[in-house]
């Protein structure tokens, strides 16, 4: 699913128009950013939870001029399903295998 797609599912579920959708995803969008920004979580109730994990600094390897180089520190944003979706998404996988591939 993409934005626009997003963004035509919330005017068709809401029945408002493309426009008035459109600035409602931006602004639930721009204020998770804002918010991870900050390096707070957002937590969506029977969705999940979002945050931000420092990674540290690490050894690596360059391949290409076949040297040890150090891999600065970084910032990741981290997803966690809640319960609710996890078993939601674990049980549409466990019926699909259940089916099998079907007979051609």
């Amino acid at each position: 699913m993409t934005k626009h797609d997003l963004i035509k599912e919330v005017a068709d579920t809401a029945g408002i128009k493309k426009g008035q959708a459109e600035k409602i995803v931006n602004t639930i969008l721009n204020a998770i950013k804002r918010t991870l920004s900050e390096e707070e979580t957002v937590t969506i109730v029977g969705f999940g939870k979002f945050g931000v994990i420092k990674m540290p600094s690490r050894r690596g390897w360059n391949p290409a001029l076949k040297e040890k180089v150090i891999i600065p520190s970084r910032q990741k944003i981290r997803f966690s399903p809640s319960s609710v979706l996890y078993k939601e998404i674990h049980e549409k996988q466990l019926k699909k295998k259940k089916e099998g591939p079907g007979i051609i």
